[in-house]
C-alpha cells in the first residue's frame, strides 16, 4: 500500500466478551515484530518511480469495486517472494521482497533498466543482515542476491536498502 502512496488501516474485531481472537493477536504481533525491525522501509517513505513488480496482478472487480488478486499461488494471503514493492526516502530506495526464497537467491529489479535507468546506486544491503550483498547492474536491471542466512522475520518480507548517490 505504501508503494502506491496508500495507508493501511489495521483493526481487530473483538468477540462478544471483549476478547480478541488469538489468530488476530498473532497477526498483529507478527506485523509489529516485522515493523520493529524493518519499519524504516515504511515510515516516512514515499512511492518510488514504480510501485513494484512480480506475478501477482491486482485488478478491481467491476461489480463491487473491491480488489482481486491473480497470483501464481492464489489470493491475498499468497503474495510471495517473486513479488517486489518499492519505497523511497531521500537518497535511499527500499526494495521489499514479499517473502524469503528458498529456491532462487537472486532477483532482477527491472525498474532500474526502465523507469529508474538514470539513477546511480552506491551500495546495496539487506536490513537485519550483516552479510555483504552481491549486486550488479545489467541490461535487464539491477541484480541483487539475497543473503545466505535469513534475517529474523524475513519469511514475511526481505528488505533491500539501496543507497543512491546524492
Amino acid at each position: 500500500m505504501v508503494s502506491k502512496n496508500g495507508i493501511m488501516l489495521l483493526s481487530a474485531g473483538p468477540m462478544a466478551d471483549g476478547t480478541i481472537p488469538q489468530e488476530q493477536v498473532d497477526a498483529m504481533q507478527g506485523i509489529g515484530a516485522w515493523m520493529s525491525r524493518y519499519g524504516e522501509a515504511i515510515y516516512g517513505t514515499r512511492p518510488f518511480v514504480a510501485y513494484g513488480q512480480g506475478p501477482t496482478q491486482i485488478r478491481q472487480r467491476p461489480h463491487d469495486g473491491w480488489n482481486e488478486f491473480d497470483a501464481l499461488k492464489g489470493g491475498l494471503d499468497e503474495l510471495h517472494e517473486h513479488d517486489i514493492r518499492y519505497t523511497r526516502k531521500g537518497d535511499v530506495v527500499y526494495v521489499i521482497q514479499l517473502g524469503w526464497d528458498d529456491q532462487e537467491s537472486q532477483r532482477v529489479l527491472k525498474v532500474f533498466a526502465q523507469e529508474a535507468k538514470g539513477i546511480k546506486m552506491q551500495s546495496v544491503s539487506v536490513l537485519g543482515s550483516q552479510e555483504i550483498i552481491q549486486w550488479h547492474r545489467g541490461k535487464q536491471g539491477l541484480v541483487v542476491h539475497q543473503p545466505q542466512t535469513k534475517p529474523a522475520e524475513a519469511d514475511a518480507a526481505l528488505v533491500y536498502k539501496i543507497q543512491l548517490w546524492p
